[in-house]
């Protein structure tokens, strides 16, 4: 077989096989994910639950239920499991700050990275540091409405 294109002409390719039947059908090759849904629908098929009460692996699967004891939880008593009440560093802050306004600090004007440095040299606590940035930004936003 040849394969001519503008004129040239290219080849002999020779087939591989003989062509195939119509009546036959080649699968695709799986992939790894499909391979390994096989393997977990086929030991899904080979698992069996008990069908009655009265089975033996039920009430041994009930005898080892009764044997474990559930462990015992307990619910964190604020919000911040670790009571950081302070930033450990401004760097620290400044990232948090940044997440908040979703944007790097880099792209703020000159006058917010300012006024973001200016509020982080006087305290470093969580709650005074994002209330203040929250205030100045919802006012600046309003500023640039108007």
């Amino acid at each position: 077989m040849y394969v001519e294109h503008d004129g040239q002409r290219y080849g002999a390719y020779f087939p591989i096989s003989g062509p195939i039947p119509l009546y036959r059908y080649r699968k695709f090759k799986q992939t790894k994910t499909e391979k390994r849904l096989g393997k977990l629908e086929t030991l899904a098929k080979s698992l069996k639950l008990p069908d009655s009460e009265n089975d033996e692996n039920h009430q041994v699967i009930l005898s080892m239920k009764n044997v474990v004891e559930p462990v015992p939880t307990r619910e964190f008593d604020n919000p911040d499991p670790f009571n950081e009440k302070r930033f450990e560093n401004i760097l620290k802050a400044k990232l948090a700050i940044s997440n908040y306004l979703g944007k790097p600090l880099t792209i703020l004007a000159q006058g917010d990275r300012d006024m973001i440095d200016a509020i982080l040299s006087e305290s470093l606590d969580k709650e005074a540091v994002m209330k203040r940035i929250k205030e100045y930004f919802h006012n600046r936003s309003g500023e640039h409405a108007n």
